[in-house]
């Protein structure tokens, strides 16, 4: 008899695969299409098996009610009660949207070398995360650590160093560049070849039940080799979860209003 859970390993793993087709279809060839196939590849997978709430689109920037603005992310999760800031609908290109509206972002590398991560994490940490939301569940608030790391950061990159040698980046970046756990990444994979966690809290690996201690938990195909098809099964679970915390809050718009009526540089006089 059939297993679901094994069809569920199958499944996520032929799809890892499949981006991974993708990546060596093109990289025999100087093209700057190459980048955007891939980006679209992963964007495609994300659309198939996100849930109907949430939206992931080719990203721009996000910004605050102070006009701080990030520097480009690839992909923006929002979801259906958040404002969309799409320039036309025939024609979708990079959108942009407010912090309290992206549930996740993710950086997508084709190879994930020291500088292409410390590229990510800059742009990552770029983003401005002074948030303004109405709380329709009272087990939320602003001092929840699930509401200060939204949006989730994301970094996903088709091939990369050793996991050893990330890890080791990470440490030597965040050591010399001092932020808030709430700038820092979330979640890193390399498809088909390992995936690190930013663990903010202690608690039990649901894998193992080894008690886990804040720091980066590192899985990969050492360990297995359907890495690549629970990579991207943890991916979805990020997503998910970035979905499921935006729906217990409101983005406060007010304040967005306040700072445009003040800001209006055409303004003559105060109106409503």
């Amino acid at each position: 008899m059939s297993n679901g859970i094994i069809d569920l390993i199958y499944y996520f793993q032929s799809e890892a695969n499949d981006l991974d087709n993708i990546f060596n279809k093109t990289k025999g060839f100087i093209n700057a299409d190459d980048g955007a196939n891939r980006e679209t590849a992963l964007l495609n997978f994300l659309k198939r098996h996100i849930p109907s709430r949430t939206k992931i689109s080719t990203g721009g920037y996000l910004f605050d009610s102070n006009g701080n603005k990030s520097k480009q992310i690839d992909l923006l999760l929002t979801n259906d009660s958040t404002l969309q800031f799409n320039q036309s609908l025939e024609f979708p290109g990079k959108v942009f949207n407010c912090t309290e509206g992206c549930g996740a972002v993710i950086s997508i590398k084709t190879k994930l070398e020291k500088k292409d991560l410390y590229d990510s994490l800059d742009n990552l940490a770029s983003i401005p995360l002074e948030k303004h939301f109405i709380f329709t569940n009272k087990e939320y608030s602003l001092s929840d650590l699930r509401i200060k790391r939204i949006p989730l950061k994301i970094i996903f990159a088709y091939k990369g160093q050793s996991s050893q040698k990330t890890k080791k980046d990470l440490m030597e970046y965040y050591k010399t560049h001092n932020q808030d756990k709430k700038y820092k990444f979330d979640l890193l994979i390399v498809n088909n070849e390992y995936v690190i966690t930013n663990i903010f809290e202690k608690g039990i690996d649901p894998l193992t039940g080894q008690e886990l201690g804040e720091g980066y938990g590192v899985w990969s195909k050492t360990e297995t080799d359907s890495i690549g098809g629970l990579a991207l099964f943890r991916l979805l679970m990020f997503l998910q979860e970035a979905g499921s915390i935006m729906k217990n809050v409101d983005v406060d718009l007010d304040k967005y209003y306040q700072q445009m009526h003040l800001m209006d540089p055409s303004r003559k006089k105060s109106f409503g």
